[in-house]
């Protein structure tokens, strides 16, 4: 279901319309929506439906896409690489819920880490550059190295239609992870063909994506993200922010719907599945 609530869209909500007693505008049911120009569904079971919409009906020129917690399952490796610091640094050790819940609240990785305990002196420095988080970057690094994180379901699938939509000349990769990170894993999971490029040369988000922004001043530009910290790194760069939300994100769903809620000029999909449906402008039957 495709539905716009004020000034934003969510594909897919599910019980967000419930949960938050939403009074929708307009709701298109899956199924009964038509492509701008054209006479396809906008729910295909066709694989190469993608190929067939013409340019005129895309809402957005570029698409760019996080890394962690979007396309990779890298969530359970942040917690296992933060015990192995904590076990380095003599910290007792914590649930995952735990870790992941400071994540959510704090929204900031250094709030987070003392929020667990992590002492002052571990957090002196500016970006990552401080002992706590080298030392959680070199035990998930290690972690990654051992067990290579899988891509999120149906990642692939829904990469190549984005591709099919835009062009790989489009698509771009934005991270704080250090590049050569990202080309390491997406080697092992022969992703790196879907993408023209990337950008992670920040440890700063707002940045990194004007550096995106700046390759592609005149395009229509949207940036998909599981954390709602990058809502505000969209905005400062005239970006569209594409919420994901699925389980394998991090900030949890309530967060990202209140987020959706309080801002405009965002997209909400539900599932990896539903963003090429997101880029697509369509009308009810």
């Amino acid at each position: 279901m495709a539905a716009l609530f004020g000034g934003f869209i969510a594909w897919n909500p599910g019980s967000c319309e419930k949960e938050y007693k939403l009074q929708p505008g307009q709701i298109c049911m899956s199924g009964k929506l038509i492509v701008k120009g054209t006479n396809y569904k906008a729910a295909p079971a066709n694989p190469d439906f993608f190929k067939m919409i013409p340019k005129e009906a895309l809402l957005y020129d570029v698409v760019a896409l996080d890394l962690d917690g979007t396309i990779l399952d890298t969530k359970p490796y942040s917690y296992w690489a933060g015990m192995k610091a904590f076990e380095k640094l003599g910290l007792a050790q914590i649930p995952e819920e735990r870790w992941h819940a400071a994540f959510a609240i704090e929204n900031h990785f250094k709030n987070m880490y003392k929020s667990l305990g992590v002492p002052d002196k571990e957090l002196v420095g500016e970006g990552f550059d401080y002992p706590f988080a080298k030392l959680w970057n070199e035990e998930r690094i290690k972690l990654e190295k051992e067990d290579l994180p899988k891509l999120v379901p149906g990642a692939r699938e829904t990469i190549e239609n984005i591709c099919s939509l835009v062009g790989r000349e489009h698509m771009f990769i934005v991270s704080m992870s250090k590049p050569d990170r990202i080309a390491r894993l997406f080697k092992g999971q022969n992703m790196i063909q879907y993408f023209n490029g990337m950008f992670a040369s920040h440890f700063d988000k707002t940045k990194t994506l004007g550096d995106l922004k700046a390759l592609n001043p005149e395009k229509r530009t949207i940036y998909f993200s599981d954390i709602c910290y990058d809502g505000e790194a969209c905005k400062a760069n005239s970006i569209t922010f594409g919420i994901l939300k699925h389980r394998y994100g991090f900030d949890p769903e309530k967060t990202l719907y209140e987020y959706a809620l309080k801002h405009d000029d965002c997209v909400l999909v539900e599932g990896f599945e539903n963003i090429p449906h997101a880029l697509i402008e369509v009308r009810p039957c």
